[in-house]
């Protein structure tokens, strides 16, 4: 059995040179919107344990409080804002923060807009202590969508290099969600035309965090990483 590196875990093998340069600009494209203040060191990038799923607490990255957030069910996190125990910003930073961690391990994402999030955040929360009340159900809580559903300004397309692009607006279920008060911060990754058991797309390949060596599943592996 051939031995592949990290790097080459995640990028896929094989495939026409054209369709690969133009999808390493689209990769490109999305390295450059992670920040330097959330890289993982290259020491852990190079030479990632098979289970990474522990790299989050001890890179140094996210603080206490973050880590905390980013342990609460979807039920727990809109309860603690609706309470006014936790802001709709601090709840989207820290799933932002954590998102960027778990896609430089896993290839996960295809769209990172952390800074979107955290303005739409910042309009609920200014409600909030305005009104002294949610908008809706899921005031504050941050929700990722697979690459297949529009979100305005978010690139999307069913895996295939062909149908990128960058949507001009919402779709029905992400209106409707974001009307609950749901914030978007981040698309993922999911197999060329939706139908396959594991997530390898123009992105590359999504890993499962529990072991690098296989696959999270598919069509939602990104989601599911």
């Amino acid at each position: 059995m051939t031995t592949l590196s990290f790097r080459e875990k995640i990028k896929g093998v094989g495939g026409d040179a054209s369709y690969e340069a133009k999808a390493r600009v689209l990769r490109e494209q999305l390295e450059a919107k992670i920040p330097a203040s959330l890289r993982l060191p290259l020491t852990i990038i190079e030479d990632p344990p098979l289970d990474v799923t522990r790299i989050p607490e001890t890179c140094g990255l996210l603080v206490p409080e973050e880590l905390a957030i980013t342990e609460l069910d979807a039920t727990a996190v809109c309860q603690k804002i609706a309470a006014g125990e936790l802001t709709a910003v601090e709840a989207v930073t820290a799933f932002g923060k954590r998102a960027a961690i778990a896609h430089q391990l896993t290839a996960c994402l295809v769209d990172f807009f952390l800074d979107e999030g955290i303005k739409q955040a910042q309009q609920l929360d200014e409600y909030f202590r305005k009104e002294g009340k949610v908008i809706g159900p899921l005031h504050g809580l941050p929700i990722s969508v697979k690459s297949q559903f529009p979100i305005k300004g978010a690139i999307g397309c069913g895996g295939f290099l062909v149908k990128m692009e960058t949507s001009t607006e919402d779709c029905d279920i992400v209106s409707i969600l974001r009307s609950l008060g749901a914030v978007f911060y981040v698309k993922t990754d999911q197999p060329q035309s939706l139908m396959h058991l594991e997530s390898q797309s123009v992105y590359g390949r999504v890993l499962n965090p529990h072991n690098t060596n296989l696959t999270p599943g598919g069509s939602s592996g990104g989601e599911s990483a």
